[in-house]
């Protein structure tokens, strides 16, 4: 019998956690004589640590699910077992592809993933008067509505997040990538954010925030539940949590509105599976990240956790969506939603990014200075 150890963080293989991934594991072991799936179930608050230590000790499973800007850290230390050859011909299939590639090799396959939307109150709407079913859809109506709320309701028009490590260069990138910029040039040798469409983008932000609630992303979060907040931006975990929290608010969700390039383009959060590279046995293991990554098997978890999605394009189309529109909002922008670069260094580069937009939104020193200073820092980090 070979044993496949699979560390993974969305379900349980028993009844505690809303998530039960045993019929899955059943269904394989059963159509897979002779191999055994030995699952284990991490935690967030310390999962990441585990992984890391398992592979220092070379104690690591064969199939770990890790998140999609982890891939880089480990593929950089040659742990994660190269699937380039493998995948080839299921490429055409999946999504998400650029969030599992470092140094142009294939170190995963894409499973579940998760993206952004656009929230909005619909009673501040109508109090604006706004049309309470129709979410803004490109930049222009994005910023009329954000100041008629402000305006004519006592609440703010929008959230732009600041004060934090993360978000704020996160909700940038939807702006800057709807708007065809990027923060590198195409080989990722220097900053792009000196370039004409990322200082559109950051001036278009620094303008929206000004009838906007500029705060951590979690009292976003928390006024927009108690509407005090026209809209935000945020993840499909969202619409769970306001049915529960905010039972009496009336809301809706939209996509990324477009930029002036036409495009709506939002951030992509995902789930890989990926191979150790001292498994023993990389065939059994590559099988089963095939079986679990299927459509049909993503879509189990899909139906039942409503806040990630199969990595597959047109996934919204299926007939779960049906009556759920919100939550088919979020599958449908899955297919354009984009990773952060593939690269050791970016944790340090997206810091100068917060940075940068946090000096425009909290201080209105201008973007073009702001961005060029992030710019020549990014590159000191490159030429490294």
């Amino acid at each position: 019998m070979k044993t496949i150890k699979f560390w993974q963080f969305m379900g349980s293989m028993d009844d505690s956690t809303d998530i039960n991934i045993a019929p899955i594991i059943e269904e394989f072991e059963s159509t897979h004589p002779g191999v055994k799936v030995d699952v284990q179930q991490l935690t967030w608050d310390n999962g990441l640590d585990k992984i890391t230590t398992s592979f220092a000790a070379e104690e690591a499973p064969d199939v770990v699910e890790l998140g999609n800007t982890w891939v880089t850290q480990f593929a950089s230390q040659d742990v994660l077992l190269d699937l380039s050859d493998k995948v080839t011909d299921i490429k055409g299939e999946y999504v998400g592809w650029d969030g599992v590639t470092y140094d142009s090799k294939i170190y995963g396959v894409p499973w579940l993933l998760g993206t952004r939307a656009l929230f909005y109150n619909k009673e501040l709407f109508e109090q604006a008067g706004l049309d309470p079913e129709k979410a803004p859809t490109n930049w222009e109506e994005l910023k009329e509505a954000a100041a008629k709320i402000t305006e004519n309701t006592g609440a703010k028009g929008f959230g732009i997040a600041a004060g934090e490590a993360e978000t704020p260069w996160t909700q940038f990138s939807m702006f800057l990538w709807s708007n065809g910029g990027n923060f590198l040039n195409a080989d990722e040798t220097a900053s792009a954010l000196n370039e004409p469409a990322a200082i559109e983008t950051l001036e278009y932000v620094q303008e929206l925030s000004k009838v906007s609630l500029v705060a951590q992303d979690g009292m976003i979060g928390q006024e927009f539940a108690a509407g005090n907040v026209g809209m935000f931006i945020s993840g499909a975990w969202n619409l769970r949590g306001l049915a529960q929290n905010a039972p009496d608010l009336k809301w809706g969700v939209a996509e990324i509105p477009v930029a002036p390039t036409g495009n709506s383009v939002s951030f992509s959060g995902g789930e890989i599976l990926s191979i150790s590279a001292k498994t023993e046995y990389p065939e059994e293991a590559y099988q089963f990240v095939q079986f679990m990554t299927s459509k049909q098997n993503a879509m189990k978890i899909t139906e039942i956790a409503t806040s990630v999605f199969p990595a597959f394009p047109g996934v919204e189309a299926d007939p779960f969506f049906a009556d759920k529109p919100e939550i088919a909002i979020f599958a449908k922008q899955v297919a354009t939603a984009q990773n952060p670069p593939s690269l050791k260094a970016w944790q340090k580069i997206s810091e100068k990014v917060t940075t940068a937009v946090e000096k425009a939104v909290l201080q209105q020193t201008s973007a073009a200075e702001v961005l060029q200073t992030a710019s020549d820092n990014i590159n000191k980090l490159l030429a490294r």
